[in-house]
């Protein structure tokens, strides 16, 4: 239930704050031609660098190396757990994050910006932070649909991506009415995207690291999961360690 109810947050805020965004950017000052090209540009970038960040190996870390010492090569598999890789590979959980805090802080800071001062100079970063915004909300928008399927157990995995992705219409169906209010108050779209994606970004560590983990095929399996790697239980499990290291 509290994986539902944060990935259903998680889905109605990626969808009105991603469709949202392409709404206000015709209405944003500027050309709005111009203002809708960047915005779809903001895109690329974050479909390219998504997943080599999040995808790991069993898929990620498992290294063939040869042994010439011998007559024959002797294939070795270790695990490399060096500092570049685990920077590198950040799992599920940290990324998405990451990225609606980014989005959030952006947008927030757009809402600001668009209060504060109407020069060209404002205009520039006004335009600059809402991209950044748009970039972050299009790779968790990716992140989400792969992420969500590997935190429900095999027979109600359909069961469990139809339900969010109700929060999904929902959030597309509201989305162009930030058009309209942006007439009206125009920093007010960009406060409100920005205020759901840090509700998101606080939300998240309630949800298990599936990472390099297998998929759970009953609800015993996800319990399991949801015990050794959600952030809470991790956090608990260090403050025991450090208690009995001292």
């Amino acid at each position: 239930m509290r994986i539902t109810l944060v990935m259903f947050l998680a889905w109605f805020t990626n969808a009105l704050t991603y469709v949202g965004l392409y709404m206000v950017s015709m209405t944003m000052s500027g050309d709005r031609y111009l203002n809708l090209f960047l915005s779809s540009i903001a895109e690329t970038p974050a479909a390219l660098l998504l997943f080599p960040v999040v995808l790991s190996a069993s898929e990620e870390n498992d290294v063939i190396r040869y042994n010439n010492a011998s007559e024959e090569n002797v294939m070795i598999r270790y695990n490399n757990a060096s500092e570049e890789n685990n920077m590198i590979r950040c799992g599920r959980r940290k990324v998405l994050i990451v990225l609606h805090l980014l989005a959030g802080l952006s947008l927030i800071g757009a809402a600001i910006i668009h209060v504060t001062t109407d020069s060209y100079a404002g205009y520039i970063a006004l335009t600059s932070v809402i991209m950044l915004g748009k970039f972050s909300i299009a790779a968790t928008y990716n992140l989400i649909f792969m992420y969500t399927p590997e935190l429900y157990p095999t027979n109600i995995r359909s069961l469990g991506i139809g339900v969010v992705s109700i929060a999904s219409r929902i959030g597309g169906l509201l989305s162009p009415f930030a058009a309209t209010l942006s007439r009206e108050v125009p920093w007010l779209p960009a406060a409100v995207f920005g205020g759901f994606c840090l509700l998101v970004a606080l939300s998240c560590p309630l949800l298990p690291e599936t990472r390099g983990k297998d998929l759970p095929q009953t609800l015993a399996d996800l319990e399991n999961l949801y015990r050794t790697n959600s952030s809470t239980k991790q956090k608990k499990q260090k403050q025991t360690e450090m208690e009995i290291l001292n």
